[in-house]
């Protein structure tokens, strides 16, 4: 399911390439009446095939021809400026700049947002039930690198000393977190449990699950069976 960022950024991104082309248009019109340079024609006629190739085009070709028009736009640009074209017309092709660049910010946009998805999709939690019912999770990550902290603290950053000691077996100290991690993590979580307060996690904590909200039945419950008693408010 989208989200409605997505779907904002989307309908904006057609919004500004919808005035792109009626600017396109504009300029199209204002050269054909009031006469242009012949490299400032050529572009133009150029542009106008791309619109015609548009309507045929699948989604690959169709971002190949957005993609030979927005280097049209520039070269448009360009042209006008070196060629000291009219007011309303450097005006007109300025505005197709804007609108082209407020198109790049939302591919941006987009881009860093999808990166940051991607991120959080992957990102593997603890995760811990609260008293309300809530889901609140620490990355494992963090646990992981708490837990390395730990052992490198106790053991000088003496690795043979650690293998020795903890029976490993791997070559180096971060393989033998990762192993934990992937095959082994209940050492890593009781080691947690142990060592751990909620205090030091806390600021990673993120969370995964809001409490869900009270039925009838549970106000029912708790006027039945919960501490019922006078005070002042």
């Amino acid at each position: 399911m989208e989200s409605l960022r997505t779907v904002r950024d989307r309908r904006l991104r057609g919004l500004y390439a919808e005035l792109a082309a009626l600017l396109e248009e504009s300029v199209l019109e204002h050269v054909e009446h009031d006469g242009a340079p012949a490299p400032l024609k050529d572009v133009l006629a150029q542009l106008r095939e791309g619109r015609a190739a548009l309507s045929g085009a699948d989604g690959a070709s169709q971002a190949d021809v957005f993609a030979k028009r927005r280097r049209l736009h520039d070269e448009l640009g360009e042209l006008v400026r070196r060629h000291g074209a009219s007011e309303e017309l450097a005006a007109m092709t300025s505005a197709i700049a804007i609108a082209n660049a407020q198109i790049d910010a939302l591919n941006r946009s987009s881009q860093e947002q999808d990166a940051q998805d991607a991120m959080r999709s992957k990102t593997q939690f603890l995760a811990v039930t609260q008293r309300d019912d809530s889901v609140w999770g620490v990355p494992v990550a963090v646990i992981a690198e708490l837990y390395k902290a730990y052992w490198i603290n106790e053991f000088d950053g003496d690795f043979a000393r650690y293998a020795e000691e903890l029976c490993s077996d791997k070559a180096s100290f971060d393989e033998d977190v990762s192993a934990l991690v992937e095959e082994d993590w209940g050492a890593i979580d009781d080691w947690a449990e142990t060592h751990l307060k909620w205090a030091d996690l806390v600021d990673h904590a993120v969370k995964l699950k809001d409490a869900p909200p009270l039925r009838p039945e549970d106000f029912e419950d708790a006027w039945r069976n919960g501490l019922c008693e006078v005070v002042e408010a």
